[in-house]
């Protein structure tokens, strides 16, 4: 049985690129996206520790569907002291 739509949530589709500040979980960064979009659906492609900044992909609604497609590909990091 599928499940009802979250009350004041709305179907949003689309891929936010976030600039994720140190300090703040992966999860804890797209629960605030989520909520401050109000979207029903969301995920991201992959976490950051806490301590890190940088390019959190987050995806929304339909986005979710190429979540795995973006996961597949490599990424590469850069640390600066």
């Amino acid at each position: 049985m599928a499940q009802a739509p979250k009350k004041n949530f709305r179907k949003l589709d689309g891929i936010l690129l976030l600039d994720k500040p140190q300090g703040l979980s992966s999860n804890q960064a797209l629960q605030r996206a989520r909520h401050l979009f109000r979207a029903e659906k969301a995920g991201h492609t992959g976490s950051l520790d806490p301590l890190a900044t940088g390019l959190l992909i987050i995806v929304l609604g339909r986005g979710t569907k190429i979540q795995d497609l973006l996961m597949s590909e490599e990424s590469c990091g850069l640390c600066v002291f």
